[in-house]
């Protein structure tokens, strides 16, 4: 567990540099105007799910800018918390620390292209309650400092 933290806490920190040391070019990129730098969209095979399911969701990240950009996967969001779930009463439904898997890393995007992620949400969140859940992303731009947040996504989990 302490390695897992020290190595997302080298990958931030590498991130942080790296973002930073990016020049811009001269061209008119979307961060350079204040818009947001990248949109996330997010969705699922399917909308209604066992509770004992290996729940997945599929995560697009899409440079709008003119430069390479930098993120932190999606694989470390246990511990940067950019999924949030909410159950149908609007409640933060909690990460969980067992079963979490997966690897932490970082990956390039470059201008005008997308990076695809598929997160199996059933390991870092307990959704083996029935009931209808919202889902979405957020990943903050490093250089900007511009959040940006993707679409909300219902998923039914049944019985």
């Amino acid at each position: 567990m302490l390695k897992r933290r020290l190595l997302l806490l080298l990958l931030i920190s590498t991130s942080v540099v790296l973002c930073a040391q990016r020049t811009p070019s001269s061209g008119n990129s979307a961060a350079q105007e204040g818009k947001q730098p990248f949109v996330i969209s997010i969705s699922s095979p399917r909308e209604m799910w066992k509770s004992t399911d290996s729940i997945r969701l599929n995560v697009t990240v899409k440079n709008l800018t003119d430069q390479r950009l930098m993120l932190i996967s999606l694989s470390c969001a246990r511990q940067t918390g950019e999924i949030v779930i909410r159950d149908d009463g609007g409640n933060v439904i909690p990460t969980t620390i067992l079963n979490a898997g997966g690897s932490c890393f970082a990956f390039f995007v470059e201008p005008g292209k997308d990076n695809r992620e598929s997160i199996p949400i059933d390991r870092r969140f307990n959704l083996t309650k029935p009931g209808r859940y919202s889902v979405q992303v957020a990943k903050e731009d490093s250089t900007t400092k511009t959040v940006v947040k993707s679409n909300t996504l219902v998923l039914t989990i049944m019985p």
